[in-house]
This record gives C-alpha cells, sequence and structure tokens, in this order.
C-alpha cells in the first residue's frame, strides 16, 4: 500500500513538473535588450536613464544602469525600438531602428560623450548583428515578407522550405490546410513528426492526426516566425520552435484584399482577327 501511494505520488509530481516547464517554454514569445553604458575613457557610467521606445507603437520602457553600468529590459515585444540613454553631465545618445525578433536576447554598448543633456547625438543600429546570447541555430521570416511574397491558396507553411536545413518529407502539401494539408519537413535530418510548432508560445500541433497543426493563421495576422534547427525539449523529445508564429505585433486595424484566381478580363480570349 505504502509503494502504491508513493508511485502515485511520484508520478503526480512528476506530471507537475513537466507542466511547469512546459508552461514556462509557452510564454518564451518575447525579447530581452541588455546592455552596458561606459563614457569617453571606457569608465562604465552608472545610475544613467533608459528609455526603450517601440518605433510602431510608441510604448516604452525604462529603467537605469547599475554600479556596473549594465541595464537589462526583458518581455520586450517584437519590434523596431529606439534607445535613450542620458546622464548629467554627458550628452543625450539614441539608437534608433534596434530590431528584436521573437526570442532574441541583444546587447549594446553605448558610448556617452561628454556635454550637455540638451545635446542629443542619434545613432543608426546596426543591420546586422551577430548572436552572442545563444548557440540556437535558427532564421526568422517577418511578417512583410510573409505577405509580399506569392504564396499558393495563402498558406505560409510553404515558406518554412526556404530555410537552411529544412527539407519536405514523406506528407508534406503547402498548399491545403487542416487535415488535408500535411505539415511534415525534416528539420535538421529530424523526422517529420518531431517538430514542435507553437502560435504566440503555445503547442499548435495537432496530437491527434499527428499530420497538421490546429490553427492556420490568416497571413496578415502573422508578425513572424523563427524556425529553429537545434534545440530540443527533453519531456517531449520534439524539436523546440520548429516554427513559432508571433501575431502580437501585427494586431493594428488591416485590410488586405487579395484574390484567388485571374481576373475575368484576363479569363476571356479575344477572338483572332480574320
Amino acid at each position: 500500500m505504502f509503494m502504491t501511494r508513493f508511485r502515485l505520488a511520484f508520478t503526480l509530481l512528476f506530471g507537475m513538473l513537466l507542466a511547469l516547464c512546459t508552461t514556462a517554454y509557452a510564454q518564451k514569445i518575447t525579447s530581452t535588450l541588455t546592455g552596458t553604458v561606459v563614457d569617453s575613457t571606457n569608465a562604465v557610467v552608472s545610475d544613467a536613464a533608459i528609455t526603450v521606445t517601440n518605433q510602431a507603437t510608441g510604448t516604452s520602457r525604462s529603467t537605469k544602469t547599475n554600479p556596473e553600468g549594465q541595464y537589462s529590459v526583458p518581455e520586450l515585444d517584437p519590434g523596431v525600438y529606439s534607445v535613450k540613454v542620458n546622464k548629467a553631465g554627458f550628452k543625450e545618445v539614441v539608437q534608433k531602428n534596434l530590431e528584436l525578433h521573437v526570442g532574441d536576447t541583444r546587447e549594446l554598448r553605448t558610448e556617452l560623450p561628454p556635454g550637455q543633456a540638451s545635446e542629443s547625438m542619434t545613432v543608426e543600429a546596426n543591420a546586422i548583428t551577430v548572436e552572442t546570447q545563444t548557440s540556437d541555430a535558427s532564421n526568422t521570416v517577418l511578417g512583410q515578407q510573409v505577405r509580399d511574397l506569392p504564396l499558393n491558396g495563402r498558406n505560409f507553411i510553404q515558406l518554412t522550405t526556404l530555410m537552411p536545413g529544412v527539407a519536405p518529407v514523406d506528407g508534406f502539401d503547402s498548399k491545403p490546410k487542416g487535415l488535408e494539408g500535411g505539415v511534415q519537413m525534416g528539420v535538421s535530418g529530424g523526422g517529420g513528426n518531431n517538430n514542435l510548432w507553437s502560435v504566440d508560445g503555445a503547442n499548435n500541433n495537432d496530437v491527434g492526426s499527428n499530420n497538421t497543426i490546429l490553427v492556420y493563421p490568416s497571413i496578415d495576422a502573422i508578425s513572424e516566425f523563427p524556425v529553429s534547427r537545434q534545440r530540443v525539449l527533453f519531456w517531449t523529445q520534439r524539436q523546440a520552435g520548429c516554427l513559432g508564429l508571433s501575431r502580437r505585433a501585427e494586431q493594428a486595424d488591416r485590410v488586405s484584399k487579395y484574390g484567388l484566381g485571374a481576373e475575368r478580363e484576363m479569363q476571356q480570349n479575344e477572338a483572332a482577327p480574320q
């Protein structure tokens, strides 16, 4: 009796731990910005005011550097940001057009030149940066690319095959959706059923058929999606984030007109001249 209760308690505890782990992963749909502020002599600047602003929505977050001149702003929605740094005795520095994607942890280094706080200097962020915070191998498709590239049936799944290390396998069909549309593709040599699909961090796999996904978002609602080719969840043995859709940054009112098939005028053949 004691052993039976012990096994039952252990099973319940293990199940709770797995649920917590799954929830923790599902919440990773935002980005983190960290940085260090120094002066012209490369000495760290403490207590500098940091303001991070989403250039699309205008929302901002504020913090200050610690005694080591460092700061961190977590839980940022994907988007393009500006970072303003100011401190008495230094010129204000503004870094613009800083792109953050789903799951990014980006680090900035800001040098404050001496001067009056009323003086401002604007710096354009580098278009290409090297990821130094994680070893994850991934690529990201932006929402603008999803909307502008021609897609048969307006199905975004076709774009996943453009990623390095991704190849279709048996059952893959990028045109139909639902049970008729297969999403099997090999990622870094893995099996087609080993992938984890998510929407805003929530599991989107159809575990019933193990052949498709539950939700096919409209391409107008997709902010971006990263395709990871490396991470493995030990509790599911699936590749984490094979496709992680994010829709949070694209909730502004948007009307998209599209047509399937040719216009009536284009379908009519003019009579050949006699």
